[in-house]
């Protein structure tokens, strides 16, 4: 590295400063020493010195003295702070930029600005050398002195700087349409277009049902992908019907989690604003009340963009509709040939559509009519198309076509207050469903019930009434004859179960004759029952050698399960009631407590008159809920109201439970230690009479932490070792994490920080074998507490910001969850000085979690060889 001449105004002109964010610092070394091999003198900062007031003389000489500021541009770098200011020191100075790009980003207006009219070099498209002649060029034309001619540049040898490789197409959640989209390319070109414009914000897709909205948004989102800079995030909002729970939603698409006291809209704005998004918000109709929300997202992220798909507008000041016609039949085309007529898009579905259906379909002379003519009759109506297409495999066009005539004479069989198109779609779907036997049209009606999918046992539950459907065979049987109809499709796990799902607008259908049936109560209640039983089957799963694969399935049925609650609320609240009791540990461990703190609440105002052993099993659970929000009030509350109860009752485990939550929700209001610590000893000591060991796990963990805030170190470290051995036992090892981040602190705070290196190696290997992401923010912040005890100030730095950007998102802890972790970053602060310390914060609070957790387990690997070599 070039030093910093003292006297900066005799050597002006005499370096090539490098401009770059810390997270890119090893890039950025090898971009300086690929240059300095080439003869180019360069002034980088290797010392890691940073910014801040404490180097601004010497960053700013620096840059005085420069020839030319070579800006390294990747997504960390031109939202950095510090380079912000180096590159407007550098314009107030005259001095030239070059942007030297590892990464495709999008500048913000305050760099943005100072590069019009600039060189742009493409580091990661280049070859060996090819970036390193062009720098050398833009080094030309300023006051560049002591570049060496070409015959004295030594050839470089692997100079390409370490770089991410060519740029890729974002990782995107879209689903895979299941077949190619027909006949809709000018509206995908113009929608692609609209979206393209800067000020473009939100963009409607309005239509009927089955008209394709959601196919044409697929289609957009994969054409945008290529170019789009940024993430693509899709959002099934057709299960939803609460507009309570669409921030969820978008929430857990982009990977969020809709835990703590903190806004979804405030968290959204907070994950999201680090890059464009583009957010594909399919069926927004029946959720028109969120809206607001979604105006609230755009108003505060200025790069987010939104498609959704709607049957009506959403009313929003930043909305462009764009209204989705029917596929063009082309009424003039039916005495057309039959390569002319397959150029007309609606006929061209039908055909693509029916030759999958049956092997060998083709359009012919003698069949071209009659397929134009249903298209005609189905005003090109996609879904209504593919629908007759299907058919294929057992009628002919010809024989289509006459029972089409004969089911829709004048393609008026909805109601009169609905669009014709849409008529016409509920008459198509009905015409199929006129092709099933009764016992078929009793099972699809039966199984609209569900929401977002369901599996053949809880099929069986809901639609095997004795005296109609004989047994689960004949159940099957319908199944499989609708899944070949296209009602139903079919999708089997890797794990080999199946699974079913039914087009929305198919659904739709089915509840209206569902109604129509006079069934509808009781195959709600059955739906609700069901799902009511396999939670209260789940619930020790949840917290057993099998909690993964129970977590999994619960996933997948969140749907189901929130329609379940919704009906039970209006309808049965016992069975709400025990829902909630029921699915604590899902939502705590799936971090959608905010959730579940709605349900809970439902319930138990619907509830009042249940059974009181129902209500006090869902107040605890409040309680619980509020504890781990940080709800202190809400908490406390619920305590008090579910140990009263459970005294009532007489009820020896649910007063336990009771004053474990109200202990719990005692420390958050920084009550009486030895109060809180007399609530845990009297509820450890019933759980233990009981015998039962998650609890006596639960809240052993929780008193020791209570021990730990009280002094008494050694009793801590032995009711955490007693709670992570039980955990061990009953295979809970996602709730292992709490005892042993009890232990490690206590360990690390009575010096004996190299116990604790086997432990915390477990903890960071469970994480990565089980994958989920409950208590991370605790886990990097224990690792670092050690890493600092062991005088790796830098690292636990870095360690504990991660933890802070996690706690953001998933919901800030209760403050005496991380006093010790508090009192150590302030610790840490003072030792490493203020500009060494913003920098590794800064460094650490930008980390995904993925590469949190990688840097978390390589000084973990690093210690223990330190260990294993005798080292420091």
């Amino acid at each position: 590295m070039l030093d910093l001449p003292g006297d900066t105004e005799t050597h002006r002109g005499a370096h090539l400063f490098v401009s770059y964010a810390s997270s890119d610092r090893e890039r950025a070394l090898a971009i300086a020493d690929a240059l300095e091999a080439t003869g180019v003198p360069v002034w980088i900062d290797r010392r890691g010195i940073g910014g801040g007031e404490l180097w601004a003389a010497e960053i700013t000489a620096a840059i005085r003295s420069c020839a030319t500021v070579l800006l390294v541009c990747t997504a960390a770098s031109v939202q950095s702070r510090n380079v912000r200011q180096e590159v407007q020191l550098a314009w107030d100075h005259d001095r030239p930029i070059v942007p030297l790009l590892l990464e495709r980003v999008r500048f913000p207006d305050e760099i943005a600005y100072f590069l019009q009219g600039r060189q742009w070099i493409e580091v990661d498209a280049s070859g060996d050398a090819e970036w390193i002649d062009r720098v050398v060029k833009a080094l030309d034309h300023t006051e560049f002195r002591p570049i060496p001619s070409s015959a004295s540049v030594p050839t470089p040898v692997a100079t390409t700087p370490p770089a991410p490789p060519s740029p890729v197409p974002m990782a995107t959640n879209l689903p895979v349409p299941p077949s190619a989209i027909i006949g809709r390319d000018e509206e995908i070109a113009a929608v692609c277009a609209l979206l393209g414009e800067r000020e473009t914000r939100l963009v409607t897709l309005t239509g009927p049902g089955g008209v394709g909205k959601t196919r044409l948004a697929l289609a957009v989102g994969w054409r945008l992908r290529e170019t789009f800079e940024g993430a693509i995030t899709f959002v099934n909002l057709a299960p939803v019907r609460d507009p309570a729970l669409v921030l969820p939603e978008i929430a857990a698409s982009a990977g969020l989690n809709n835990a703590g006291q903190e806004t979804l809209v405030a968290k959204l704005h907070t994950a999201l604003r680090s890059q464009p998004v583009l957010l594909v918000l399919d069926n927004c109709e029946q959720v028109l009340e969120a809206s607001g929300e979604i105006g609230e997202l755009l108003a505060g992220l200025p790069d987010l963009k939104v498609l959704a798909t709607s049957r009506e507008p959403l009313r929003l000041r930043a909305e462009q509709t764009i209204d989705i016609p029917p596929l063009t039949v082309d009424e003039s085309a039916g005495k057309s040939s039959t390569g002319q007529m397959t150029e007309i898009p609606a006929v061209a579905l039908f055909v693509a559509r029916a030759s999958a259906a049956k092997r060998g379909f083709a359009l012919t002379n003698a069949n071209r009519a009659a397929v134009h003519e249903i298209c005609r009759r189905l005003d090109g109506l996609p879904m209504a198309i593919e629908l007759a297409a299907a058919r294929s495999s057992l009628l002919a066009p010809e024989a289509m076509l006459s029972r089409l005539e004969q089911r829709l004479p004048l393609l008026t069989g909805g109601a009169r207050d609905l669009p014709e198109r849409q008529r016409t779609l509920r008459d198509a779907i009905g015409w199929s469903e006129d092709l099933l036997t009764e016992d078929e049209r009793a099972v699809l009606r039966r199984l609209s019930v569900f929401v977002g999918g369901f599996t053949l046992e809880a099929a069986l539950a809901v639609t095997d009434t004795p005296g109609e459907l004989r047994n689960d065979v004949d159940v099957f049987g319908a199944m499989e004859r609708l899944a070949a109809h296209s009602l139903l499709r079919q999708v089997v796990s890797e794990e080999g179960e199946a699974r079913f799902t039914m087009l929305e607008v198919i659904r739709e259908f089915g509840l209206e004759r569902l109604e129509a049936s006079g069934e509808s109560a009781e195959a709600h209640q059955r739906h609700a029952v069901w799902f009511r039983d396999l939670a209260e089957r789940a619930a020790p799963e949840f917290t057993g050698p099998n909690q993964r694969e129970w977590l999994q399935r619960f996933s997948l049925e969140q749907d189901n399960v929130r329609a379940a609650l919704g009906w039970a609320v209006a309808e049965e609240p016992e069975t709400a009631l025990r829902l909630c009791a029921a699915l604590l540990e899902f939502w705590i461990l799936t971090s959608t407590m905010r959730e579940g703190t709605l349900w809970c609440r439902r319930a138990l105002e619907a509830g009042e008159e249940a059974n009181p052993a129902f209500v006090a099993e869902t107040t605890v659970v409040a309680a619980r809920l509020g504890y781990r929000q940080g709800d202190d009030a809400v908490a406390k509350q619920r305590g008090e109201e579910a140990l009263q109860l459970f005294q009532q009752l007489g009820d020896e485990r649910g007063v336990a439970l009771a004053m474990m939550a109200l202990a719990m929700a005692s420390t958050v209001v920084n009550e009486d230690l030895t109060a809180v610590e007399a609530l845990l000893s009297g509820a450890l000591d019933r759980m233990r009479m009981l015998n039962d060991r998650k609890y006596i796990a639960m809240i052993a963990s929780n008193l020791s932490l209570t021990k730990m805030y009280l002094g008494d170190f050694d009793a801590a470290i032995d009711l955490a070792r007693e709670s992570a051995a039980m955990c061990r036992e009953i295979g809970d090892r996602l709730s292992f994490i709490v005892p042993v981040t009890n232990m490690v602190e206590a360990l690390v705070i009575l010096g004996r920080v190299e116990e604790a290196l086997p432990l915390l190696q477990e903890l960071v290997e469970d994480q990565r074998r089980l994958g989920h992401r409950a208590n991370l923010g605790f886990l990097l912040n224990c690792v670092g507490f050690a890493l600092g005890a062991r005088g790796e100030g830098r690292q636990a730095v870095r360690l504990y910001a991660a933890a802070d950007a996690e706690f953001q998102l998933t919901g800030t802890p209760s403050a005496s969850e991380i006093a010790t972790f508090a009192a150590d970053t302030e610790r840490l602060r003072q030792e490493l000085g203020a500009a060494e310390f913003e920098a590794e914060w800064t460094a650490g609070h930008s980390l995904a979690i993925e590469a949190a957790m990688e840097a978390a387990r390589a000084a973990l690997d690093a210690w223990e060889a330190e260990t294993k070599t005798g080292g420091p």
